[in-house]
């Protein structure tokens, strides 16, 4: 006499719930000790264009695939990640190379470990109601800018290649996201800021706003930063973090319609604004001599003095290790 025909189906149905909930338990095992096996990095960050290189690599999860359980604060400026670096709420930063020379002389122990971007980006933007047609026209006026962010020294080069200096006018430190409703309350005649602040600034301005580039074709630098300790008690995190960056570097180069679709999603960009961008930054992981040259000269320009020897604050170790034709720096 057989098993009845509804016990077998019971059976059956009994056996795949079996396999099913050894499967998602296997399943949760793996997931937890994958998790127990990845490095924690704290990464504060700008959110914006100079770090794409940090959100392809978010994207395509290429922290996690080099062994980094990453978690990243957005700012939208590059002076507060590297103050969170500095008061130990970060293991990483990013930000202009300006920004690390403006705090360099209170914090001699934070190291640059690669360059991430170089761009051309940074603008004043002027209203024309304010009485302002011409560079000239700033004096006596109030600007808008963030001190110690890499607009406040481009905008002193840009006075200077004018005939003009900042004790002419009158400066007024603020955030990028509190130029546009400072500008249209009055409280201020014109800002320093780089994109896409800038670019939505004099978009949003329309025919009242004149535009200068702070430039002159000089680029400045996004650096990836970290502190002594860091270095020493996460070294190789941080050897994990660059083979990320490193990756997302080929990734942007050999997909650029990828990598730029990626942006244009993590900050909801126009297709204009990303293909305008995309065109005026370099995106790599390197460390270059123009660098040191370039806080050179901005450590002369605020203290008046001989520069220190910023080679000391360069971490090449990690590059070396993983591409070392990527460093031009002399040492």
């Amino acid at each position: 006499m057989g098993i009845p025909k509804f016990k077998v189906t019971i059976l059956v149905v009994m056996l795949i719930l079996l396999a099913t909930i050894s499967w998602l338990m296997y399943k949760d095992r793996v997931s937890n000790q994958i998790g127990k096996n990845l490095d924690t990095l704290n990464i504060s960050a700008y959110a914006g264009d100079f770090t794409t290189l940090i959100w392809l690599a978010q994207a395509n999860n290429l922290f996690e695939k080099n062994g980094l359980n990453v978690t990243i604060e957005e700012h939208d400026n590059g002076v507060a990640p590297l103050e969170d670096l500095i008061a130990q709420k970060a293991d990483v930063a990013t930000a202009a190379e300006f920004v690390f020379v403006s705090h360099y002389f209170n914090n001699q122990k934070l190291k640059i470990i690669s360059q991430i971007d170089q761009a051309d980006a940074i603008y004043v933007i002027a209203k024309k109601s304010a009485g302002i047609n011409s560079p000239e026209d700033l004096v006596n006026k109030n600007i808008g800018l963030l001190k110690t962010s890499q607009a406040e020294f481009l905008f002193a080069d840009f006075l200077i290649s004018k005939s003009l200096n900042t004790e002419q006018l009158n400066v007024i430190s603020m955030t990028p996201s509190e130029m546009l409703d400072k500008l249209n309350q009055g409280a201020v005649d014109a800002v320093v800021v780089w994109d896409p602040f800038a670019y939505k600034i004099a978009e949003a301005l329309g025919a009242d706003a004149i535009k200068w580039s702070t430039q002159d074709g000089q680029k400045f630098y996004f650096l990836a930063l970290t502190r002594e300790d860091v270095i020493k008690q996460k070294n190789e995190t941080l050897k994990k973090f660059i083979k990320a960056l490193l990756t997302a570097e080929a990734f942007a180069k050999d997909y650029p319609n990828e990598a730029k679709a990626l942006i244009q999603k993590k900050f909801s960009y126009s297709a204009e604004y990303t293909d305008y961008f995309w065109g005026k930054n370099n995106f790599g992981v390197f460390l270059k001599q123009p660098l040191l040259l370039s806080m050179e000269n901005e450590a002369r320009w605020m203290t008046k003095k001989a520069a220190p020897n910023f080679l000391e604050n360069i971490y090449l170790n990690l590059l070396e290790q993983a591409a070392p034709n990527k460093i031009s720096i002399i040492h």
